[in-house]
């Protein structure tokens, strides 16, 4: 049975679909933009969680706004766009594949 798993882990890492996936992952992992806005993304989630233990509501919702921003420029990235897309149509490879296997 480990030899059938080997196998179909080696089949499955050799479909474009995983090509795909592990490029946009290593293009993202070496993408200076990108690091720097998740930066920004953790020091506001930080600076949320003091401004909300020091009671600092209207501060707060300001901070809030500002790290929905943060996070629809991180999601309408195209490589994150199109890094889940790609980790999408890899999940759905991997779900035929168990359900295959599966019957």
């Amino acid at each position: 049975m480990n030899n059938v798993a080997f196998e179909i882990n080696k089949q499955i890492k050799d479909t474009k679909e995983y090509q795909e996936y592990i490029c946009l992952k290593k293009q993202i992992q070496n993408n200076q933009e990108i690091k720097e806005l998740l930066a920004k993304i953790k020091t506001n989630q930080h600076q949320l969680k003091k401004l909300l233990s020091d009671d600092k509501i209207s501060e707060y919702k300001a901070k809030q706004k500002e790290l929905e921003d943060l996070k629809n420029i991180f999601l309408n990235h195209p490589l994150i766009n199109n890094y889940l897309q790609a980790k999408q149509l890899l999940y759905n490879l991997v779900e035929q594949v168990a359900t295959i296997i599966g019957q």
